[in-house]
């Protein structure tokens, strides 16, 4: 099993390079839509970055009931950010509100007030963060001294502890999208959490969930494999489908996505609370 491939070998090449290669590949962590609907020898355990966008419009359209939004989307990594904004202002223009203000934060010297004070003026009720941590805990800083009543909705790249020590109290309530929560109360996570713990003396991040969930997938399909030959192995991991994972379960496409829920998660009093897990 691989995940650090996608630099090396797809960042400057074609998707088709997996049905050439004589490795197969099952990655906990890469969510691009690039690798999505493709006969290939590339198995992920996470879905498409895309899909975060119909969290962040329940969010906005049923968790609260906004008509004008905006968006900022780092675009030094657009494979993951700009489908996940696409999505959202499709879905969020078809319920009859607007995208009113866009920033693609696409400079290395970035005013994180003059962005609190553009969101502002646009006349947004809520903002959708596609960034990371440093970035998005800025500008929510920055918004809450302008605007404290604005909804914030932030993507799984920043939901971790650094960005509410980072924006202190200015995290209050705000959303975040993720496919896994650190206090999660599952038996099975909790005796993960707790051997994890004590061997690297830290608590597990997600790509160590989402590793983890990769590794058992895989296991499974070549214990029933009729070989370990690589078409074999993939032919028995599409065949069961279904798999059970740490705190959400996910399912395999005839093409090797997957679908799995997302969860909707909200700041209370300094700490990720789970508010609805997503289908």
């Amino acid at each position: 099993m691989r995940h650090r491939f996608f630099n090396k070998q797809y960042g400057s090449g074609h998707p088709g390079t997996f049905v050439k290669r004589a490795t197969f590949f099952v990655s906990p962590s890469i969510s691009t839509n690039l690798l999505s609907d493709l006969d290939d020898n590339f198995v992920r355990v996470i879905s498409a970055s895309k899909y975060e966008g119909d969290a962040h419009v329940k969010v906005l359209t049923e968790y609260h009931d906004t008509i004008k939004a905006a968006v900022v989307y780092d675009m030094s990594n657009p494979q993951y950010s700009e489908p996940i904004y696409e999505r959202f202002k499709t879905l969020y223009e078809e319920k009859g509100a607007s995208v009113v203000y866009t920033n693609t934060l696409n400079s290395e010297s970035i005013d994180y007030e003059k962005i609190a004070v553009e969101i502002y003026r646009s006349g947004a009720q809520g903002v959708v963060l596609i960034a990371n941590t440093v970035d998005s805990s800025n500008i929510i800083q920055q918004v809450a001294r302008k605007d404290k009543d604005l909804i914030i909705s932030n993507s799984g790249w920043s939901v971790n502890y650094d960005l509410i020590e980072r924006s202190g109290k200015a995290s209050e309530q705000i959303y975040g999208i993720a496919a896994y929560i650190t206090d999660y109360d599952g038996t099975d996570y909790r005796e993960f959490a707790k051997e994890y713990e004590e061997r690297f003396c830290e608590v597990p991040f997600f790509s160590a969930h989402t590793t983890y969930d990769a590794v058992m997938a895989l296991s499974q399909a070549m214990r029933q494999s009729e070989s370990l030959a690589i078409d074999d192995v993939k032919k028995a991991l599409l065949y069961i489908g279904d798999f059970n994972g740490l705190q959400t379960d996910f399912s395999l496409n005839e093409y090797g996505d997957a679908t799995r829920s997302n969860m909707l998660l909200r700041v209370e009093d300094g700490k990720f609370i789970l508010v609805e897990e997503l289908d």
